[in-house]
């Protein structure tokens, strides 16, 4: 197949061993192929693309919209956390 043949070249019938495969893809208790890579995986590849694609925005505005709301909050909580440690301290 990989060139040029002429009618000439085929003197003889080929025979050649017949390998039935399982159904769980397996050959004589050996794996076939790539490991037995599921190939069908291969489909999933651009509906994920097209998944992170439309979600990547709402996620991005998001992220910052949740760190524009924790800015004024984040002295706040270091104040509570300071007079959680002293009151714990004067339990103690």
């Amino acid at each position: 197949m990989c060139g040029k043949r002429t009618v000439g070249e085929y003197r003889e019938a080929y025979e050649g061993d017949t390998v039935r495969l399982t159904a769980d893809g397996t050959r004589d208790g050996k794996q076939c192929g790539w490991g037995a890579f599921p190939w069908w995986m291969l489909w999933l590849i651009w509906p994920a693309i097209g998944l992170v694609k439309w979600t990547a925005p709402f996620v991005a505005e998001s992220y910052s919209a949740l760190m524009a709301a924790s800015v004024p909050l984040l002295p706040v909580l270091l104040i509570i956390l300071g007079l959680a440690l002293i009151v714990r301290r004067r339990m103690e």
